[in-house]
């Protein structure tokens, strides 16, 4: 089996080297699953070994490089999603596995490991748009995240803004007299506009301009705005790996095991969930 896939691999590679990129991209996402669910099974390595080798620094930063190299061939929201999850997941390993003394258990690992992987083959190929992936809770925060992305891109320009449009209005009166007396009478006015007329430089033509320009560096606020809170929503790297509580009856790590137990039992029912009563209170 292995002299089977390396002769195919070297196969894509002499023909194609975007196929034999793509071959190794889908074979280390799917051993990103594989491998460690078979250290539990087989017996053949220890899972924790397994577990800092899949996600060790120089794999995932091999998997991010064939990402960025087959960018143009994938979906771009979607490569964006993933070299982020790949990023946490990575640091969640080599620090929440040590803290916790033991790897997660074999269900965790066929439940949420494999749906994390399945999730990442759906973004990259385009089989679900990363917008399904949101619910009507999450598309609300999704204008609340485009509202803070555009405020912290534009909050440094406020103040230069606002000191420009007040000068041009304090100085307006000025502009106008000195621009009748000065341009209009020397003729600079007339012949600026035959320059400008000449090369194309229109009212229009620059509020065309700008307009795209507009619609371009919105568009990118849009998908990365989009990216971010996709990735928080198909995120299951707290499902798998809790994260550790440095004190074990403190409020966050009560909250963590609740939070962890509430999901686990909402995700093992088969139908939708009865509302819990509150403790103290009488059913």
């Amino acid at each position: 089996m292995h002299e089977c896939h390396v002769e195919l691999s070297k196969d894509l590679w002499a023909r194609e080297e975007a196929a034999g990129r793509a071959y190794e991209l889908g074979n280390g996402m799917s051993d990103t699953y594989n491998r460690i669910c078979r250290s539990y099974t087989a017996g053949t390595e220890d899972p924790s070994d397994a577990w800092k080798e899949a996600f060790g620094p120089g794999r995932i930063e091999r998997l991010k490089k064939l990402l960025d190299d087959l960018q143009s061939r994938l979906n771009s929201a979607g490569v964006a999603v993933v070299r982020r999850h790949l990023d946490l997941w990575r640091d969640a390993v080599s620090e929440r596995i040590p803290a916790a003394d033991a790897p997660p258990e074999l269900e965790g690992v066929r439940n949420g490991l494999r749906r994390q992987t399945v999730i990442w083959r759906q973004l990259l190929a385009g089989d679900k748009e990363p917008e399904a992936y949101l619910d009507s809770e999450a598309r609300a925060d999704l204008r609340g995240d485009l509202r803070d992305l555009v405020w912290s891109r534009c909050r440094l320009w406020v103040l230069p803004a606002a000191a420009v449009l007040f000068a041009l209005m304090f100085f307006l009166p000025q502009l106008r007299d000195w621009y009748e007396r000065s341009l209009l009478e020397t003729g600079i006015a007339s012949a600026v506009l035959a320059v400008a007329g000449a090369v194309g430089i229109t009212k229009g033509s620059m509020l065309l301009t700008v307009r795209t320009r507009a619609k371009q560096w919105s568009e990118l606020l849009w998908n990365r705005a989009v990216a971010e809170r996709v990735g928080v929503e198909t995120l299951v790297l707290d499902d798998v790996l809790p994260a550790p509580a440095t004190e074990p009856g403190s409020l966050a790590a009560i909250g963590a095991r609740v939070r962890h137990g509430v999901r686990k039992s909402i995700t093992s029912l088969p139908g939708p969930v009865a509302p819990t009563p509150r403790q103290g209170t009488s059913t």
